[in-house]
């Protein structure tokens, strides 16, 4: 559980670790998470008594420069933000206003909250990219996110996602029933193209 942007009022500091860094094949990776800024709007006041919900972009960039200046230098922003696509466009959507004030230092940004299919470049700060991936919702899919990083540098040189239904299409004999994850398929076909690029 990450929140880089949920503050508790008395005691000034994040109510939960703002990032956290694996080590994959010798490269380290920071993940920083952040929450809708909006959330007492959408919950029960008694949910957030006590809690102060920062600017998502603000935030995550301060724990982007503590983690670059640890030479973590491969980002992903997980976010429960997101935006409904159009294609391969994700402008004029939430996240796309988020990522355009992001480090050009992330490289991915797993999307959330609006249950929809991301799979799209949207544009950061200073002229940079970000790969943005979202999976529908409730396991009917996933997010298929493969980064290739040089070991020298340790930085993300290219970066992609493929977004990958979980549902069986037909069963084994006999035609497809109408039933099955009615208008999903559709869904995925309408949208961008299976695997979205970003190369650094």
């Amino acid at each position: 559980l990450l929140a880089s942007n949920v503050l508790d009022v008395a005691a000034r500091d994040t109510v939960l670790p703002p990032y956290a860094v694996k080590v994959v094949n010798g490269v380290r990776i920071g993940f920083i998470g952040s929450v809708l800024k909006e959330t007492p709007t959408i919950v029960l006041p008694s949910g957030v008594a006590g809690l102060q919900f920062m600017d998502e972009a603000a935030e995550a960039n301060r724990w982007a420069r503590e983690l670059k200046n640890k030479d973590v230098k491969a980002l992903v922003l997980v976010i429960h933000q997101g935006g409904f696509q159009s294609g391969a466009n994700l402008a004029g959507t939430p996240i796309a206003a988020i990522a355009s004030q992001l480090d050009p230092e992330f490289d991915v940004i797993v999307s959330g909250h609006t249950h929809s299919f991301n799979n799209a470049l949207l544009s950061t700060a200073g002229g940079g990219e970000v790969l943005v991936a979202q999976a529908f919702a409730n396991s009917t899919a996933y997010s298929d996110i493969d980064l290739l990083i040089d070991p020298e540098s340790q930085d993300v040189v290219k970066a992609s996602a493929r977004i990958v239904t979980t549902f069986a299409e037909c069963p084994l004999s006999g035609p497809c029933p109408p039933e099955v994850a009615p208008g999903l398929p559709a869904q995925v076909a309408a949208n961008a193209p299976d695997v979205v690029e970003l190369v650094d």
